[in-house]
Formats: structure tokens, C-alpha cells, sequence
């Protein structure tokens, strides 16, 4: 298990957001990951944003490359396929998931450590 202090959370994370046109911190997260009009990167050091770019993708495989490209570690999403989570797993992405609210509040509640993290889980049956 793997347990992320608050206090860590917004030292120094990249974090991607699939978002509404046109992206950015003033609009609202897309309600689905894969189908995301475009994809918002912020950059946080010691708490506040120090980098913000917008990006506009049309394969998850280029969306995969994306995030190792930006060193991301960081998704928040309202919702994700199981698949989407599992291809983020294998490349050490963290993922924690919000209501489709602005983006600057999902930064907010990811740094105050107020979002949940998920995870696939593997039974044994």
C-alpha cells in the first residue's frame, strides 16, 4: 500500500486533467478520461501552479506518450475506464478522481489531500 502525505502531494507534481474546451484552470474537468476534448497539465511547486499547457490528442497511445513525455504523475479524472487505469498503473501514474469541477478546485482539493485515489484491484477467485 502506498500512502501519499498531504503535505507531499503539492511540493513538486505534474498532474494531468482531461478537460472541457478550451482548457486551462477555469474550466470544468471532462466527465470521461478517453474522450476528453483536450488534456490540461499543470505543473505544481510548493503549492502553487508554475506550469500550465493545454494539449489536444485523438489515440490513448498518443496520450500515453504524452504523459512519460511530461513526466506526469499525477491524473485527475471524474471517470476512467478500467483499462485506462490499468495502462496509467503500468507506468506509475497515480490516479485520483473528482466531481467534473474546475480545474483550479480539483488542484485546490488534490492538494489539501481531500480527492480519493484509486487503483485496480486482482481477486483471487
Amino acid at each position: 500500500m502506498v500512502i501519499i502525505m498531504k503535505s507531499e502531494l503539492c511540493k513538486n507534481s505534474k498532474i494531468l486533467l482531461p478537460t472541457h474546451e478550451p482548457g486551462g484552470l477555469d474550466v470544468k474537468i471532462y466527465p470521461h478520461w478517453a474522450s476528453a476534448p483536450t488534456y490540461t497539465f499543470v505543473k505544481i511547486d510548493n503549492g502553487v501552479p508554475s506550469e500550465i499547457s493545454i494539449h489536444k490528442l485523438k489515440s490513448d497511445d498518443l496520450l500515453i506518450k504524452l504523459i512519460k513525455k511530461l513526466g506526469v504523475k499525477f491524473v485527475i479524472a471524474a471517470s476512467l475506464s478500467i483499462r485506462a487505469l490499468t495502462l496509467l498503473e503500468k507506468i506509475e501514474v497515480k490516479v485520483a478522481t473528482s466531481a467534473p469541477i474546475i480545474v483550479k478546485d480539483a488542484i485546490d482539493k488534490f492538494c489539501k489531500g481531500n480527492l480519493r485515489f484509486v487503483k485496480v484491484c486482482y481477486y483471487k477467485i
